[in-house]
């Protein structure tokens, strides 16, 4: 389970100290040092400390969740992609753009240069900043 935070609704997978499985609960306290999570449930009633792994996310964020929750044209273009959390670009969709595409050979070469040069200038800034002397002698010049 990704770590919870708190106000986040939670599903409880198993019954015991305080929670019944399947319900919703509301976290109200999250402890990163032994990966537990205490929640509340409607009432307020606030069960004991459970492991994260125990509770699952309420809200399963797919589809249908982003159909109630997006603009019109945000679901148009999410609809070229093949899932919600990684997207990716549906081959057919791709192969489209992809065809449109004057001189593409010459765009994928002229781009990795670009990307390997500066690359290759990261790395000598990188290396310009280094002024370490392993041995302990000054540098000459």
């Amino acid at each position: 389970m990704i770590q919870p935070h708190k106000n986040q609704k939670v599903r409880m997978k198993v019954t015991g100290n305080g929670y019944q499985a399947g319900r919703v609960y509301t976290v109200v306290r999250v402890d990163t040092n032994d990966d537990t999570l205490m929640a509340s449930d409607s009432t307020g009633k606030t069960g004991s400390w459970v492991n994260w792994d125990k509770a699952e996310p309420a809200i399963e964020i797919g589809f249908e969740f982003l159909k109630q929750h997006l603009p019109a044209a945000s679901l148009e273009l999410l609809s070229a992609f093949d899932g919600v959390l990684q997207l990716r670009l549906k081959d057919e969709i791709r192969d489209q753009i992809l065809i449109t595409l004057p001189d593409l050979k010459k765009r994928v070469l002229q781009a990795q240069i670009t990307l390997d040069e500066q690359n290759a200038a990261s790395s000598v800034v990188s290396d310009q900043g280094n002024n370490c002397d392993p041995d302990g002698d000054a540098f000459p010049g």
